[in-house]
């Protein structure tokens, strides 16, 4: 026999605004980082928005996160910008022993 299931329809939970101290902080911190930021959809700019991703839960983990947040995002960028010159002197050394051979 053919049975009919009903699937519920799913309301969007709307979030309230956080009033937690800690949060309205790292908040602004990061909005002011991010407006930092190059505007294009570059892979450099998605590297760094992954970077201040992990810095930001790994600020909430130490129960310190407005202190621990600036910190760890200054910390995590400058990581990005050391692997993008690695990443940049990789290339040209690549080219130069291309020419060699």
């Amino acid at each position: 026999m053919n049975r009919i299931i009903k699937i519920p329809r799913i309301v969007p939970v709307q979030w309230k605004e956080s009033t937690r101290p800690e949060e309205v902080v790292v908040r602004q911190i990061r909005s002011e980082i991010e407006g930092g930021l190059p505007r294009d959809r570059s892979s450099r700019r998605h590297h760094l928005h992954l970077a201040l991703n992990e810095a930001e839960a790994l600020a909430w983990q130490s129960g310190y996160p407005a202190l621990l947040f600036p910190l760890l995002a200054e910390e995590k960028i400058a990581a990005v910008q050391h692997w993008e010159e690695r990443q940049q002197n990789l290339w040209e050394e690549g080219i130069e022993m291309a020419f060699a051979a």
